[in-house]
């Protein structure tokens, strides 16, 4: 088990070669770039990923793949930038190690929901990281003590048309489909939130370092009544820069797509799930690929495809509703409720990635931020966390995102594991 993650460890030392010695446009650093994906894959093949629950280990080699490449070939990362002549390892090393790999901190989550500002003292951090630890640990290990039975005979004897069917489908069924849904989505978040509170309690306890560097991995879930909120406001953002800057690369550098224009933000989002489909068959090499590429290519395009079609009902609520109050006050405005609001993407200049023309240019739409009713108002998602809508529109969006999740979810199992028996 051990020689497996070997690899792995050596790609570290590789990328801080490149961070710390090699120019920005060296043809080393794609031959470093290439030694890095080579040890990654071979880890990512090793018992020791597959050990830790939620893939959570394989996720971490793939992002490892893709944030050196963000750094090294993409943003052209150098310690030089900083004008911080003799920090130049610091630096490296800070960025190998990144508690967040890239993220702004204005796509963080705060310590306090409402004061962002809040910080808390070195040992409230490590009581609260370790209380952490423990629960998360004993979560994970109740989920699979006491995994519920499901039988082959419950995928493979089981038609198509699951919303076709609803008045008909078994007790059984929906209870499987419900269980698979939330054991899919909460064994992730307490494997990766376990891993975060381990390294915080390491990084702050052991290495003295600022707890402040360590903010929360995953956001309120009172945020995600839409499945756009959902993965903006309440899931982790690890590997997201490394996604968002890939696919930006792809559609506005290569295919020469505008920026700021709603075909390449959408394209962009596209894009970005199609690399996160990619990365959860990446993790999983003990499913055949053809039992698992398609299920996780509709998986994460049929959450791109909700995404979208949130943002086309709220654009024809604003048009319905604009013209109903110019009717009634030729005058007036429209009064459109704040929790009508489409974020895209945008630039949010990374705080520590070299901020030199070159880099701005890519990243042009590499990051999140909503727009009001009036696009001049521009906010945050600080000032969109604050802005809740009314309880009820959160109630219907929350049974929205329930309902799709285990529809999507319950829909990707079935056709692995009907690929899979057959």
């Amino acid at each position: 088990m051990i020689d497996s993650i070997v690899p792995f460890l050596i790609a570290h030392p590789v990328l801080f070669i490149g961070l710390s010695y090699t120019q920005p446009s060296s043809p080393a650093r794609f031959a470093l770039q290439g030694i890095i994906f080579i040890c990654c894959f071979i880890s990512r093949l090793g018992t020791f990923s597959l050990s830790i629950p939620g893939q959570a280990g394989g996720q971490y080699i793939y992002g490892m793949m893709m944030q050196s490449s963000h750094f090294m070939l993409l943003a052209k990362a150098t310690p030089s930038a900083y004008g911080k002549p003799g920090n130049e390892l610091k630096w490296s090393m800070d960025m190998l190690f990144s508690a967040r790999w890239g993220v702004s901190p204005k796509m963080l989550p705060a310590f306090r929901r409402k004061d962002h500002s809040y910080v808390p003292t070195r040992w409230r951090f490590l009581v609260t990281r370790f209380w952490d630890l423990i629960w998360t640990v004993a979560m994970v290990y109740l989920i699979n003590r006491y995994r519920l039975n499901i039988w082959q005979d419950d995928f493979t004897g089981v038609p198509d048309g699951f919303l076709r069917r609803l008045p008909s489908v078994t007790p059984r069924e929906l209870v499987i489909r419900i269980y698979v849904a939330v054991v899919g989505k909460f064994e992730p978040y307490l494997a990766l939130r376990a891993g975060h509170s381990l390294v915080s309690i390491i990084g702050v306890g052991v290495l003295s370092d600022d707890p402040k560097r360590y903010p929360p991995l995953f956001g309120s879930v009172k945020e995600a009544y839409r499945v756009r909120r959902f993965y903006v406001y309440f899931w982790h953002h690890l590997i997201r820069k490394a996604f968002t800057s890939h696919s930006s690369f792809v559609v506005n550098d290569i295919f020469q797509v505008p920026r700021q224009t709603e075909a390449s933000r959408y394209l962009v989002l596209a894009l970005t799930f199609f690399m996160s489909a990619w990365m959860h068959v990446f993790v999983s090499p003990n499913i055949p690929l053809r039992c698992n590429a398609w299920p996780q290519m509709r998986f994460y395009f049929s959450i791109a495809g909700a995404i979208i079609l949130e943002d086309v009902v709220i654009l024809a609520y604003r048009q319905l509703t604009r013209k109903k109050v110019d009717r009634t006050n030729p005058n007036g405005h429209a009064i459109e409720p704040e929790q009508f609001k489409v974020e895209a993407s945008t630039a949010i200049q990374d705080e520590n990635l070299p901020h030199n023309n070159e880099l701005k240019k890519r990243n042009t739409s590499t990051a999140k931020i909503e727009f009001d009713a009036n696009p001049q108002n521009a906010s945050g998602p600080e000032s969109a966390r604050n802005e809740q809508p009314s309880k009820l529109f959160r109630a219907l969006g929350f049974m929205w995102v329930a309902a799709f999740e285990v529809w999507s979810t319950s829909k990707f199992l079935y056709l692995t594991q009907q690929c899979l028996a057959s």
